[in-house]
């Protein structure tokens, strides 16, 4: 049997709700509300951005190093062709197009760098230009590679 309750609707609603400090989000037992302040956030956010600060340059000269390596690779292949053509003909060329590849100067394999060639005598300098992105890359602007094997750069840094 159902007991009817004297109390009108609207008592029962503000009976069964929490108390204000527990929607405030204040732990006290059963049904507290959880959550962030805004200040709590904006002290997370700034932390971010100083840590972002630090690390995003740092990232992007590592990236910078690593895209040498497509430079140092296409200037070692196109010295094997250079030195093939020289068995083949008894000198160096400085067309890329001789060497059989589709442009001078042609591009490396990702696209960072041009790698050109000069001839004097009987030597070659090969020359890896930087492209697009590569191009703030101000430690290691052009990368050399010569007949004798001196690996050589523009802008002072270690390179190689």
């Amino acid at each position: 049997m159902k007991v009817e309750s004297n109390r009108a609707p609207a008592q029962e609603f503000l009976r069964a709700a929490p108390p204000l400090a527990r929607r405030r989000g204040v732990p006290h037992g059963r049904g507290a509300v959880a959550g962030f302040t805004l200040t709590e956030l904006v002290i997370v956010i700034v932390i971010i951005g100083i840590l972002a600060a630090f690390a995003v340059p740092g990232y992007q000269q590592k990236v910078r190093e690593t895209r040498r390596t497509d430079a140092r690779a296409a200037l070692l292949a196109t010295a094997n062709r250079q030195e093939r053509f020289f068995t083949d003909n008894e000198s160096y060329t400085a067309s890329m197009t001789a060497l059989g590849f589709a442009a001078d100067p042609t591009p490396s394999e990702n696209g960072f760098y041009l790698i050109s060639a000069a001839v004097a005598a009987d030597t070659y300098t090969l020359t890896a230009t930087p492209q697009g992105a590569q191009t703030s890359d101000t430690g290691c602007a052009t990368l050399t590679l010569n007949s004798a094997g001196v690996q050589g750069s523009t802008g002072g840094g270690d390179c190689w």
